[in-house]
C-alpha cells in the first residue's frame, strides 16, 4: 500500500514510453477534470426476474428443432418454456456506510444556516437503485430532439436529504401509543435518541406500525409478489425509523400533487473526475460518484448554535403513500407523526456567523514551517538564555534549543543497569538535512550492530544519552518480529543462503570436485576401462585401496576458511536475490519474478520501511508539539484556534531508517552470534537495486522519499478527499524554472481524520509550488450567498448565476487558466429569486430554481457571439454547479535555492560501512513522464508566498563531542567555564542527608515532635504496615537537612541500608533482636528508582552489618560531568532531595513486640487532641552513609544510624512497623 501510487506511476511511464506515438484515449479525464451525469440507472434495477431461453436448429432441408427447458412429459400442445428465477438486490430498509464516500458538513462539525448538506457515495447507481414509486418509473425530460421518454434528462431518486431540528423529531408518550411504537423495544419513554431515529426489526416496522408509515403495500400488490411481502414482514432485519409530524412531510415532499416530490430529481447527479492528488489514490483513474442535495437549509434566524440533524430518508413509495387510495395517510391528522425509513444519519451545528474558510487556510499557511516546535516557543526559549545566572546555565539552555530546533525531545529512558532517567529522542522526520552518518568520521559509524547498543550517542555537555539511532534499531527489530510472514521469510532466506555457502565451502576446501565435474570424467574413465585386455592379468583380481593423505577441512570459522565462505555467501544471496532467469537482481517495477519467493517478500518489506509504512505514528512524531499549530490569541472567533491547525515540512533522516532497518534484518540471526554477514550481504544488494535504472526508462531508478510535509487540519476532517498537487523546479542552465516533466510526489496518504501524509522524491528546495485545494465532487453547496431578510423581514436568496458553457470556445478563460468563474450577464429577477426558499419551512423549491437558471444562462448566451449555451432542458448537473459554493484552494509558492544549479544527482543507499558516491550512478535528477493537464475551470487561488527558506544542512552530528552544531569558543567562555565553582572542603560538618520511609500510598508523615519532657511523640501514619493484602512499593524520602544552605560538600555517593532477616532473630549476647525489615530471602520485587531527582543513579547490593548480619543496600551516585563524578550541595535544588522508590516491597512481621512508642492521638473530628499514647510498633534502625570527597582527594564518610541522633530535629534514623494491615486513603484495604 505504501508504494502503490509510485509503482502505477512508474507503470504508466514504462506504458507511455513503449506506446509512444499511439493515438491516445479521448475518454480518460485528465487531472483536474470532472464529467457530469445527471443520473446513473443501473442496468437493472432492484427485483425478481426471469430468463426464457429457447433455441432454434435448422437444418437442410428446412428441418428445424426446438429445444428448450420444461417440466413435465412433452405433451401437445408443448409445455411452456421453464423460466429461470433470479433477483437483483439493492438496498432497501438500511444502507452498507461502505458505500458512503463522505458528508457535509461532518458529524459535530459547525457551519452557517444557509448550507445545504449532501452526502457522496462511493457508487454512482446508489441514488437510483430502486424505483421511486409507481408513479416515476422512468427518466424524466427528455431532451428535444429526443422525443423518447427513456432517453430522459432527470430521473428521481429513491432517496432524499433531509435537516430536521432536535425537537421535530420528539414523540410524546401519548403519540408513542397510538403510532404502537409502545411495543418497540428501542423506545423508551422520555429518551430520545440523538439522533431521533429508534431502531426495529423491519418486520416490526410493517407489522406493528399499521397506518404512521409509508404505504409500502403499494409495491407488492401483484400475486408474484404476495411472498416478498410475507418475507418483508417477518423480517429481523434492522432499519432505523424517524416520525416527524405528517404537515412537517407534507412540506418537504408535497401533498396532494406529485410536483414537490418530482422536484428532488434536480437534487441527484454523478461526478466523474480524475483522482489524482487525492489521498490513496492512483495515477489517471477516474471516480465516479453520486451526489445528493438536502432540500432542506439549516436554520438561518437564529442567533445561538442550533444543533440540526441530517436524515437519509427513503422516498420509495411516498407517491403511492399520498395518492393511493387504500393508503390510511389522508386519515391520519396534520400534527400526526408518520415514520419514514432513514437509511443515514448524522448531526452538526448550525451557527449565526459564517466560517471565513479563506482566514482558516491563510492562517495555515502563514504558520506552517519545519517540523519542530512552534517557532513562537523556541523564540521565547532563545530570548530566556540570556537571563541565565550563569554560564554553565547558558550553554545548557542553549543545547537544549538547538536540540529542540533540531526536532529533538525529551523522552523516558531505562539504562541498561535498570534505573530510569532522561534522554534525546527523535524520529525519522527531521528539520534540516542529516548527513549519511550521524558521525564525525563515518569510519566510526558500525555497518551493523548485533544489539543497538553501538548507535547511542552520549551528549557529555549536559551527561544525556542520545538514543535516536539505538531506539530506531530496536524498533525496527521490534517490528520485524511483530511481522510474522516477513520474520518467517527472513528465517528461510537465511537458512537457505547459509546451507547454500556452507555446502559450496565445504566442497572447495575439501577438495571435492563439483558434481558437473565428477559426471564430465566418467565418459572418459569408461573408455579407459576399455583399453585394458584381460591376457595382461595373471592371478587372482582384487581391489586397490590406498591409504587417503587427506585431512578433515577446519570448520567455517578458521581463519584460512572464512574468506572463501564470505565470498559464498555472497554468491548465495546474489543468486537468490536475482530474478528467475538469474541475469540482472530483481527489480519489482520490472516484469521478471524473483528467484526466491521470500527475497521477494523481504525486498517489497524493506522498500515499504523506506517509505514509512512500517513505523507507528508516535514514533515518526515522539514530540506531539511538532505538529500542532500555536494558538493565536488575536484570531478572530470563527478561525479554528487550537491544535491540530499545523503544516509541517520535513527531511527524512536516512541514517534513522538504516538504524531501523539494520534492527530488523538482525532478526532470524541463529548462525553468525558475532558478526551477520548475512545481513550486510542483504544491505549491499538492495543497494545494488536501488542503484539500477528501470528500463526502458533511461536514467530511472526506483524513487525513494526525501522529504515531505504534514498537514494538519480540520479541514481534513471535513472534506477527506483534500487534493494536493506538488510541482517541482529544474535548473535550464542559467535559471531555476518549473519543470513541467517531473511528479514529486511518491505518496499521499490519510494517517487519521485530520491528517495527510505527503511523500517527496525531491528535497524542500526543489519545490516549485504546493496546492492544496478542494476535489470536485467534495465541494459544498449552499442557498445562494446568503439568505438575508427582505424589507418585509422575508428571507429571501441572494442566488449570483454563474456561467455554464455548452460551446467550449466561447468561455471567457482558456481552460486550466486560474482565474475567478465568469458570472452570468443576465441575473435572476427578484421576483423568481422569491420562490426559491420557504423561510417558514427552510425548504427549497429545485424546480423553480433549475428552470430559472436555465432562462438566465440562456438569456445571457443570446448576448454572447458566438453562443456560449444553448441547453434548453434544466436538469440536475446545472443546479448542483449552480449550488456550488465557491471552492478554494492554498498556492505555496517555495523560493528557489539560493544558488546556481543544478544539485548533485543523488541515489539513496542503505548504510554498509562506507559512503556510496553517488555523482557517478545517475545522469539526472528521477522524473516521470506527465502530460501537462489543463482543466476545465479553475476556482480561485490563494497565493501564500510567505514560505521561508530550509535551514541549511548542519554540520555532522558529533560522536561524544560536545557540541551539536560545532562552534568556536570564545577565550572568555573557555576562562568561566574553568572557574572553579565549588568550594574548597577540607572537613564535613555532620550529617546532610535524614531519610524517612513511608508506603507508596500516602505522603511522608511529619517530622516525630520533641516533647519538653524528652522523647519523641510520632504521627498515628508514621508506620510500615505488614500483614497486607497487597504489596507495595515503600518510598525512601531522602532529603537535606538544610537545602537552604550552600556548604559546597562534594558528594561521591549516598548508601542507605535496611536490615534483612536471617530467619531466626534471635537475641545477641546482650539481649537485644534486631528487627529486620526486609524478610528472609531478601528482596525480589521489581527494582529501585529515583522519584523525581534523575542526577542521581540507584543501585542495590547487600552487605554484612556489624552485627554480622545481611542487609538490603541502595546506592545513589551522582550523575556528574565532573571529573571527580561528585555532586555540589549548593541551595540551587539539584542536591535537596534523592527520594528513591523500592518497588513492592515485602516488610518483615514484627519480631521483638514488647517495643511501643508515644503515638500522637486524634479525634473524632480529625484534630489532633495534644495527648499521646503508647501503641505498640516494631522499631528497624537502619542505617545512611553520606561519603564526599575532600580537597586533599581523600574521601570521608558521615554513618547515622539508629542509635544517632541527627542535627537539628534529634530523632533517631528508626523506621516503625505495625501488625494487622492497613487502609488506603480512600479506606480500601491494601
Amino acid at each position: 500500500m505504501a508504494r502503490t501510487l509510485v509503482k502505477k506511476k512508474i507503470q504508466k511511464a514504462i506504458r507511455d514510453a513503449v506506446s509512444a506515438g499511439d493515438p491516445q484515449d479521448d475518454d480518460v479525464l485528465a487531472a483536474g477534470h470532472m464529467r457530469l451525469y445527471g443520473y446513473y440507472k443501473p442496468s437493472l434495477e432492484a427485483g425478481l426476474y426471469g430468463i426464457e431461453a429457447k433455441q432454434t436448429i435448422n437444418a437442410t432441408g428446412n428441418d428445424t428443432l426446438q429445444v428448450w427447458n420444461y417440466r413435465g412429459p412433452k405433451a401437445n400442445p408443448l409445455p411452456a418454456v421453464e423460466r429461470q428465477l433470479f433477483s437483483v438486490a439493492a438496498p432497501q430498509f438500511n444502507l452498507d456506510s461502505k458505500l458512503i464516500n463522505t458528508f457535509y458538513p461532518p458529524s459535530g462539525h459547525q457551519d452557517e444556516g444557509r448550507i445545504l448538506p449532501h452526502i457522496v457515495f462511493n457508487d454512482p447507481h446508489v441514488p437510483w437503485l430502486r424505483r421511486c414509486g409507481v408513479t416515476f418509473p422512468d427518466p424524466l425530460d427528455p431532451d428535444v430532439n429526443s422525443p423518447d421518454p427513456k432517453l430522459g434528462r432527470n430521473m428521481v431518486p429513491w432517496m432524499a436529504l433531509v435537516v430536521f431540528e432536535t425537537d421535530e423529531l420528539v414523540v410524546q408518550p401519548s403519540d408513542a401509543a397510538s403510532i404502537g411504537l409502545t411495543s418497540i423495544a428501542s423506545y423508551v419513554p422520555g429518551k430520545l435518541p440523538a439522533n431521533g431515529s429508534f431502531d426495529m426489526a423491519i418486520g416490526e416496522y410493517l407489522s406493528k406500525i399499521t397506518k404512521n408509515r409509508i404505504y409500502y403495500e403499494a409495491g407488492y400488490t401483484e400475486a408474484a409478489a404476495q411472498s416478498d411481502w410475507d418475507n418483508l414482514k417477518a423480517s429481523t432485519d434492522s432499519t432505523s425509523i424517524i416520525f416527524p409530524t405528517k404537515a412537517r412531510i407534507q412540506e418537504i415532499f408535497g401533498s396532494g400533487d406529485l410536483n414537490i416530490l418530482q422536484g428532488h430529481k434536480f437534487l441527484s447527479h454523478v461526478r466523474n473526475v480524475n483522482t489524482v492528488g487525492f489521498p490513496d489514490a492512483g495515477v489517471q483513474e477516474d471516480g465516479l460518484y453520486s451526489v445528493v442535495i438536502s432540500s432542506v437549509t439549516g436554520r438561518v434566524d437564529n442567533t445561538a448554535p442550533v444543533t440540526q440533524v441530517v436524515h437519509l430518508v427513503s422516498l420509495e413509495h411516498y407517491d403511492s403513500t399520498i395518492t393511493d387510495k387504500s393508503s390510511p395517510f389522508g386519515l391520519l391528522s396534520a400534527t400526526d407523526r408518520v415514520g419514514l425509513v432513514s437509511l443515514f444519519s448524522w448531526v452538526y451545528t448550525s451557527i449565526p456567523e459564517a466560517v471565513n474558510f479563506v482566514q482558516v487556510i491563510q492562517n495555515l499557511a502563514a504558520q506552517m514551517q519545519p517540523i519542530k516546535p512552534p517557532q513562537s516557543v523556541l523564540q521565547s526559549l532563545q530570548d530566556s538564555i540570556s537571563n541565565q545566572p550563569t554560564v554553565a546555565l547558558k550553554t545548557a539552555a542553549q543545547i537544549i534549543h538547538d536540540r529542540l530546533s533540531s526536532s529533538y525531545t525529551l523522552c523516558r529512558w531505562r539504562t541498561s543497569t535498570g534505573e530510569e532517567t532522561v534522554a534525546f529522542n527523535r524520529g525519522p522526520l527531521v528539520s534540516a538535512p542529516t548527513p549519511d552518518v550521524p558521525a564525525k568520521s563515518a569510519s566510526t559509524w558500525p555497518s551493523l550492530s548485533m544489539s543497538g547498543k553501538d548507535y547511542q550517542i552520549f551528549d557529555d555537555d549536559v551527561g544525556v544519552m542520545d538514543v535516536t539511532y539505538s531506539s530506531a534499531w530496536s524498533l525496527g527489530r521490534l517490528v520485524a518480529i511483530s511481522d510474522s510472514p516477513f520474520n518467517a521469510a527472513l528465517l528461510r532466506f537465511r537458512s537457505l543462503v547459509w546451507q547454500q555457502s556452507a555446502s559450496n565451502t565445504r566442497l572447495l576446501v575439501n577438495n571435492i570436485l563439483p558434481t558437473k565435474t565428477v559426471l564430465s570424467k566418467i565418459s572418459a574413465s569408461i573408455q579407459d576401462a576399455h583399453l585394458i585386455q584381460p591376457h595382461n592379468f595373471t592371478g587372482p583380481v582384487s581391489r586397490l585401496n590406498p591409504p587417503s593423505t587427506d585431512s578433515v577441512a577446519p570448520p567455517l570459522s578458521h581463519a584460512d576458511v572464512a574468506p572463501f565462505f564470505a565470498k559464498a555467501l555472497q554468491q548465495a544471496v546474489n543468486a537468490n536475490a536475482s530474478t528467475d532467469t538469474g541475469e540482472e537482481v530483481y527489480n519489482d517495477f520490472q516484469l521478471a519474478s524473483a528467484a526466491n519467493s521470500d527475497w521477494e517478500l523481504i525486498h517489497n518489506w524493506i522498500s515499504n520501511c523506506l517509505y514509512l509504512a512500517k513505523i507507528p505514528a508516535h514514533y515518526l512524531f515522539p514530540e506531539p508539539s511538532q505538529i500542532q499549530g500555536q494558538p493565536d490569541p488575536e484570531a478572530p472567533p470563527s478561525i479554528p484556534n487550537l491544535p491540530p491547525e499545523a503544516l509541517r515540512f520535513f527531511f527524512i533522516d536516512h541514517a534513522w531508517l538504516d538504524c531501523f532497518l539494520d534492527g530488523a534484518l538482525s532478526c532470524g540471526n541463529h548462525l553468525e552470534p558475532q558478526f551477520d554477514s548475512t545481513r550486510l550481504r542483504i544491505k549491499e544488494v538492495y543497494n545494488y537495486y536501488l542503484r539500477s535504472t528501470i528500463h526502458p526508462l533511461e536514467g530511472q531508478t526506483p524513487p525513494i522519499p526525501r522529504s515531505g510535509f504534514i498537514l494538519r487540519s480540520s479541514a481534513v476532517k471535513a472534506i477527506p478527499d483534500l487534493k494536493v498537487t506538488v510541482t517541482a523546479r529544474t535548473w535550464n542552465g542559467s535559471a531555476w524554472i518549473k519543470d513541467l516533466n517531473r511528479d514529486p510526489v511518491v505518496q499521499i496518504t490519510k494517517m487519521d481524520d485530520f491528517t495527510i501524509l505527503c511523500l517527496l522524491d525531491c528535497l524542500p528546495q526543489e519545490m516549485y509550488q504546493v496546492t492544496i485545494a478542494q476535489p470536485p465532487h467534495q465541494q459544498r453547496f449552499a442557498m445562494g450567498a446568503s439568505l438575508k431578510p427582505d424589507t418585509n423581514g422575508k428571507i429571501v436568496p441572494e442566488l449570483e448565476v454563474r456561467m455554464l458553457y455548452t460551446n467550449l470556445d466561447a468561455a471567457t478563460k482558456a481552460a486550466g487558466d486560474t482565474g475567478m468563474w465568469p458570472v452570468a450577464t443576465v441575473q435572476p429577477p427578484l421576483t423568481d429569486q422569491g420562490t426559491y426558499y420557504q423561510s417558514e419551512t427552510r425548504v427549497i423549491d429545485p424546480t423553480s430554481i433549475a428552470n430559472s437558471v436555465n432562462k438566465v444562462l440562456l438569456a445571457s448566451s443570446n448576448l454572447s457571439t458566438p453562443v456560449s449555451y444553448d441547453d434548453a432542458v434544466a436538469d440536475s448537473c446545472v443546479l448542483g454547479l449552480e449550488l456550488n459554493d465557491p471552492s478554494y484552494q492554498l498556492s505555496i509558492d517555495a523560493p528557489a535555492p539560493s544558488g546556481k544549479g543544478p544539485l548533485t544527482p543523488w541515489v539513496r543507499q542503505l548504510w554498509t560501512g562506507s559512503v556510496q558516491s553517488n555523482s557517478k550512478l545517475l545522469t539526472k535528477s528521477p522524473a516521470f513522464k506527465a502530460k501537462v493537464s489543463v482543466k476545465i475551470s479553475q476556482p480561485p487561488a490563494i497565493t501564500a508566498k510567505q514560505m521561508k527558506e530550509m535551514p541549511p544542512a548542519p554540520s555532522v552530528p558529533r560522536l561524544n563531542s560536545t557540541k551539536i552544531i560545532p562552534k568556536p569558543v570564545s577565550k572568555t567562555e573557555v576562562s568561566l567555564l574553568s572557574t572553579p565553582s565549588i568550594k574548597v572542603t577540607t572537613t564535613i560538618n555532620g550529617p546532610q542527608f535524614t531519610v524517612v520511609l513511608h508506603p507508596d500510598y500516602r505522603p511522608p508523615p511529619p517530622t516525630p515532635y520533641q516533647a519538653a519532657s524528652g522523647g519523641n511523640i510520632y504521627a498515628p501514619m508514621d508506620f510500615l504496615p505488614t500483614d497486607t493484602i497487597n504489596l507495595y512499593d515503600i518510598v525512601l524520602a531522602i532529603r537535606r537537612i538544610k537545602p537552604s544552605t550552600s556548604p559546597g560538600y562534594k558528594l561521591v555517593e549516598i548508601d542507605v541500608e535496611l536490615p534483612i532477616s536471617d530467619g531466626t532473630d534471635a537475641p545477641d549476647g546482650s539481649g537485644n533482636i534486631r528487627e529486620p525489615l526486609i524478610p528472609a530471602g531478601g528482596y525480589n520485587g521489581g527494582g529501585v528508582r529515583m522519584t523525581s531527582n534523575h542526577r542521581f543513579v540507584p543501585t542495590l547490593y547487600t552487605a554484612i552489618d556489624r552485627s554480622k548480619k545481611t542487609v538490603l543496600g541502595i546506592k545513589l551516585i551522582p550523575r556528574s560531568g565532573e571529573p571527580s563524578a561528585t555532586i555540589a550541595l549548593t541551595n540551587d535544588g539539584r542536591s535537596s532531595d534523592a527520594s528513591v522508590r523500592l518497588a513492592e516491597c515485602p516488610v518483615a512481621p514484627i519480631v521483638d513486640k514488647s517495643k511501643s512508642v508515644p503515638v500522637a492521638q486524634v479525634g473524632s473530628d480529625g484534630k489532633g487532641t495534644g495527648t499521646s499514647a503508647r501503641q505498640p510498633r516494631g522499631i528497624c534502625k537502619i542505617v545512611l552513609k553520606e561519603v564526599y570527597l575532600l580537597d586533599n582527594g581523600t574521601t570521608t564518610t558521615i554513618t547515622t544510624d539508629g542509635n544517632t541522633v541527627l542535627a537539628g530535629p534529634g530523632v533517631p534514623l528508626w523506621v516503625l512497623k505495625r501488625a494487622g494491615g492497613d487502609v488506603d486513603l480512600n479506606g480500601n484495604a491494601v
